[in-house]
């Protein structure tokens, strides 16, 4: 269970990076893969990244690896909402595996395209 939260938390973190999202406190992060990220890394993660959520193919994937360094990952796209019910913009979903010295992280984020074209964290669903 501790393993998998791990992965969890340290795939997820990489996203929120990778969108220049701001925390408050990462101190938890710790030792998690995303805390290993190094500026370059995140360059490379940025880039596979937005080439996944541009892209039109629905099933697209794209690796990515810093060659100077031990971090690498993949970011596959699982699902295309064009119109989320909530929301009314465009919102895709994808995993997120990174390994950093060995450690690896993995998550299933959803990102969603603001009004100003960016793309963001969705936020939490309106489930009623």
């Amino acid at each position: 269970m501790r393993t998998r939260m791990t992965r969890v938390l340290g795939g997820l973190a990489a996203a929120l990076l990778a969108l220049g999202a701001q925390a408050q406190n990462l101190s938890f992060l710790q030792g998690m893969p995303v805390s290993r990220l190094s500026e370059e890394d995140r360059v490379y993660f940025r880039q596979a990244l937005g080439e996944v959520l541009a892209s039109e193919d629905e099933n697209a994937e794209r690796s990515w690896t810093n060659p100077a360094g031990s971090a690498k990952g993949t970011i596959r796209l699982v699902k295309v909402v064009k119109e989320d019910p909530d929301y009314g913009v465009e919102c895709r979903t994808v995993l997120v595996h990174n390994e950093v010295d060995g450690v690896p992280g993995e998550a299933r984020t959803r990102l969603c395209r603001s009004k100003d074209g960016e793309w963001r964290l969705a936020p939490k669903s309106k489930k009623k």
